[in-house]
């Protein structure tokens, strides 16, 4: 079983996003990158250098069709 997280969720409930990363590991196919009221990535309070840490740790390949942050403001943040 595959499994998809959205970063959005983890806030929404008040807990780590990289908790959930990491818990989900192997399992983890999909990531939804979104802040706080459904913002770009670095416009909000999620630690992204702790996600994107996360995601590396537990080897997620971040595949380019999935993810296009440029299109969605700025990412200087991250």
């Amino acid at each position: 079983v595959q499994c998809m997280f959205d970063t959005y969720h983890a806030l929404h409930r008040a807990e780590v996003s990289s908790d959930y990363v990491y818990e989900l590991g192997k399992h983890l196919d999909h990531v939804h990158f979104a802040e706080v009221d459904r913002l770009p990535p670095g416009e909000g309070v999620i630690d992204w250098v702790g996600v994107f840490q996360a995601l590396k740790d537990v080897n997620f390949e971040i595949r380019r069709d999935i993810v296009d942050l440029k299109r969605h403001g700025s990412i200087s943040n991250l």
